[in-house]
């Protein structure tokens, strides 16, 4: 660009594009290298209320030297700096992140925790086509589809760190070449990052070995690499559009969880699957990282198997368990709460009358009733297995606890003859987590009733001379 007013246009044109004008402030990060100074020198140029932020990641000695240089900088143009810090070194040892992962993690969360309380228009970021090259460059090295052939986007919302203020990159489309042009022309000074040169960086080896190796072969695969981000990134604006749109027929949430219906899953075309499940990942755990196409095969094979019970660690704490038509997306430290079923986590002690909140609007009663309520024919044949009439001798000791292993229960009809609760319930496609806190009501030691399932043949109405409780599980609003 021989006209340094180019980089101004450019900057202004990609931020017109996504209606961000001046007017509202606008969150910047700046590490004192000569990528965020001219991003910050174009924007103030442009009239922005720009708000500076910078991130001492507490990585190397003198980081302490950059974050001073950047105060006095943004200063001298006016401007009061937000200054954040963190131990990255620590962080990532502790999040078993590399430091590269660990230093955007802790960066990009203080820049929107400032874009929130400024409540500006976006974060703004210096990434150049350089970065982007590079960026494309490691996606396929790591083995990633189209998303990683897409590189960054100028602008991304949701993100990884807010759905409500997106991350802008105005720079994508400027060669850092241009960029030096700019900061030597106008005698900008800024800071050259030692570490941009350490080849310990997993980006720094791309950077400084394998790009030049590759310019060997064409000066201009630079170049190329960007306009196939760019082309692959407007095809993408396509396909997503209808990945939405069969998304939005197939996938549900439900508290905690995301769940696939495998049924019409299954029927879908392979490359629409693989675009589901990665459309479900990052809305789970939003990462700048593509899933891998190892990771979205070992999904989409255990979707086709359909056993029911099996599960599969995705990747990013996040965990796919099958349930009967269902696959359940959850993360690992998350637990799995089923409003749909009723459920308790501990014993409760009980006294009839009563009437107990379960889970959420899931709620157990009990009244001890005459024979002029019900004729004997009907009660033990109940239809509703959300309610049942039990024999309840006076002096029992009724208690509500969750199932344990090797529960069993005499159902009513089988002549006394047990069964294993964990297989009634199989039967009746409970899934194996709801299993584990479903209630069964106990009268002196023994399984009385399964609410919803089964009442014990001990516990039937005999004689309507002796002592009858009907009691009931309902979920409010049903």
């Amino acid at each position: 660009m021989q006209d340094e007013m180019l980089i101004e246009r450019a900057i202004r044109g990609e931020l017109e594009l996504h209606s961000i004008l001046p007017g509202k402030p606008v969150v910047v990060g700046i590490s004192g290298g000569m990528d965020s100074i001219c991003l910050f020198v174009n924007l103030v140029q442009t009239g922005f209320q720009v708000v500076p932020v910078h991130f001492d990641h507490q990585i190397r000695p003198e980081s302490t030297d950059d974050a001073l240089f950047v105060q006095d900088f943004t200063s001298k143009m006016g401007f009061e700096l937000v200054l954040g810090e963190g131990n990255v070194p620590l962080f990532a040892q502790e999040h078993k992140l590399s430091i590269e992962e660990a230093a955007r993690e802790r960066r990009y969360r203080f820049l929107f925790e400032v874009c929130a309380k400024k409540d500006a228009q976006c974060v703004m970021v210096a990434h150049t086509a350089d970065d982007q090259v590079e960026t494309v460059v490691m996606n396929v090295i790591r083995g990633s589809g189209l998303n990683g052939l897409a590189g960054m986007s100028t602008y991304q919302l949701p993100n990884p760190w807010s759905s409500e203020y997106p991350v802008v990159r105005p720079m994508l489309n400027i060669w850092r070449t241009d960029i030096e042009q700019f900061i030597n022309n106008q005698d900008i000074p800024f800071i050259q990052d030692k570490s941009n040169i350490d080849r310990s960086y997993y980006r720094n080896r791309i950077r400084h070995d394998l790009i030049p190796v590759l310019q060997e072969y064409n000066p201009g695969v630079k170049a190329n690499i960007w306009k196939l981000a760019e082309t692959v990134s407007i095809d993408l604006e396509f396909i997503e559009e209808k990945i939405r749109e069969v998304y939005q027929t197939i996938v549900s949430e439900n508290d905690k969880s995301l769940l696939i219906d495998i049924k019409p899953f299954l029927k879908l075309d392979l490359s629409m699957q693989r675009r589901i499940l990665m459309s479900v990942f990052e809305k789970m755990v939003p990462s700048q990282q593509p899933y891998e196409f190892e990771q979205i095969e070992r999904v989409r094979k255990t979707i086709a198997a359909k056993k029911n019970g099996s599960q599969v660690d995705v990747g990013g704490g996040i965990i796919g368990g099958i349930e009967n038509d269902v696959i359940r997306f959850n993360q690992q430290n998350v637990k799995i709460e089923y409003p749909e079923y009723p459920q308790i986590e501990s014993t409760m002690h009980l006294e009839i009358p009563f009437e107990i909140n379960l889970n959420r609007d899931w709620f157990l009663s009990s009244q001890e009733i005459s024979d002029a309520h019900f004729e004997e024919e009907d009660v033990n044949t109940l239809s509703d297995h959300f309610t049942a009439y039990l024999e309840v001798p006076e002096g029992s000791k009724i208690k509500l606890r969750p199932r344990e292993s090797g529960d069993q229960i005499r159902p009513l009809g089988m002549q006394g003859q047990s069964v294993k609760i964990s297989d009634v319930m199989i039967d009746r496609k409970i899934p194996q987590k709801a299993r584990e806190e479903w209630p069964l009501l106990i009268i002196d030691e023994e399984i009385a009733w399964i609410p919803g399932i089964k009442v014990a043949h001990t516990h039937r109405i005999k004689n309507r001379q002796n002592r009858i409780v009907k009691f009931r599980c309902f979920r409010l609003g049903s």
